[in-house]
């Protein structure tokens, strides 16, 4: 609950001016969001390189989220960025 109040307090930050240290806060603070879908997916880290190249795609992903997501439409960015 702390993390998520604390995640809504950076994106109303990043959103008043868009810094890029805030992006990057963003998208560090989910990375572990790209893990535990994966993990769902049942693609495991034994897979190597495949897994490395999926959580390098998933890591884009969360940056491509983190620039498009609106909160005006109250739903949760772990929401937002797993769709």
């Amino acid at each position: 609950m702390i993390m998520q109040m604390e995640t809504a307090d950076t994106f109303e930050q990043f959103f008043a001016n868009r810094s890029p240290e805030l992006r990057e806060k963003l998208v560090l603070q989910s990375v572990p969001l790209v893990h535990y879908l994966l993990a769902r997916m049942g693609i495991t880290q034994e897979r190597g390189s495949d897994y490395e190249d999926l959580a390098h795609q998933g890591l884009m992903g969360l940056i491509e989220a983190v620039d498009r997501f609106d909160p005006k439409f109250n739903t949760r960015f772990s929401t937002y960025a797993s769709l």
